[in-house]
């Protein structure tokens, strides 16, 4: 636009694109940080959770008097009363949903602060990873790295007063980018999922024309971070480790992959649908607008999350596996 505004040769546009590219690569370096640091705490909070505090309530109370069914299923009730209680205090906090609804409008929608929304995110996401629900902690990785880029966007800018909408939205997907690589190391498909998480359509988001180049390079950035300083011993893989598979032919490849894009599909319909169904019933009570924002009665949001938490620990008790953010977790 700004090509077209005052002739075609203005220097002025690669000059904007450069800073652009520079600046992802010093938001992926930021959420680079902020991934690794969340990663640890997951983990020591996890191995604290699931590990030393049950060897400790074993060891006093003895093999016979020990239940694991009863254990899971206290330790998944706390979570659901912590994430009650939180979402009480953070009522006004920016979640998953709003960081979709917001990018993926038209014209996307400005971030909030990420000074003011980041904390309670990351904690609410702690929480929820570290007492075993099945949601993980990828999305909110995205949605913290988002509001980080989107802030630090505001800070380059020459002009703070009037700030580059285009730019925040470029940066806000390079630091969802480079967060989730910086979590799960997946350079190239962070940068993908960051676009296609605001995206109604099987593709990415309309942004990825201008957005994907420097999500590339934050995610390029933050790796480069977490394996060269952060963890330069570890051996190079990803999340996940699925062990060997055996040799597939070309046409049993093709058939698996078929059914299993089919099958997922109608799977996941199903779920979001059914979701959608739950929370409907779950939330039906009235709530009231607080500064534009609406806010449901904390008690009830307590008793809610309480029981969701009760009931995903007796489920988990029998079925293990469903706890956390899939099996190789």
């Amino acid at each position: 636009l700004r090509a077209g505004s005052v002739g075609i040769n203005d220097s002025s546009v690669p000059n904007q694109k450069n800073n652009v590219l520079t600046s992802s690569i010093l938001v992926g370096s930021v959420t680079a940080a902020m991934g690794f640091i969340y990663g640890k705490v997951l983990g020591k909070c996890v191995e604290t959770t699931w590990t030393t505090l049950p060897s400790f309530i074993f060891n006093k109370v003895g093999k016979d008097n020990f239940s694991p069914i009863f254990f899971i299923t206290s330790m998944c009730t706390i979570g659901g009363l912590l994430m009650g209680v939180l979402a009480a205090i953070f009522h006004s906090s920016f979640t998953v949903a709003d960081f979709v609804s917001s990018l993926s409008s038209t014209p996307a929608k400005s971030l909030p602060s990420a000074s003011i929304h980041v904390l309670p995110l990351l904690l609410m996401s702690l929480v929820t990873s570290t007492f075993g629900f099945s949601v993980g902690p990828e999305a909110p990785m995205v949605c913290a790295g988002a509001l980080i880029g989107s802030s630090m966007a505001k800070v380059f800018e020459k002009d703070p007063n009037n700030p580059s909408q285009r730019n925040q939205e470029i940066l806000a997907y390079a630091g969802a980018a480079g967060a989730l690589t910086a979590f799960m190391g997946i350079p190239i498909a962070g940068s993908i999922f960051a676009l296609e998480l605001t995206s109604a359509d099987a593709g990415m988001n309309k942004a990825s024309d201008e957005a994907l180049q420097p999500s590339i390079l934050s995610s390029i950035a933050a790796i480069v971070i977490i394996r060269s300083i952060l963890l330069p011993l570890n051996t190079v893989g990803g999340h996940f480790n699925y062990g060997n598979v055996s040799n597939l032919t070309g046409r049993a490849m093709i058939g698996t992959a078929i059914a299993c894009g089919a099958g997922g599909a109608v799977i996941g319909t199903t779920f979001h649908k059914l979701v959608a169904a739950i929370k409907t019933f779950a939330w039906a009570s009235p709530s009231k607008k607080v500064d534009n924002v609406e806010e449901k009665p904390w008690k009830r949001q307590v008793a809610v999350k309480v029981i969701i938490g009760l009931i995903v620990g007796l489920l988990s008790s029998y079925y293990p596996q469903t706890l956390f953010w899939g099996e190789g977790s």
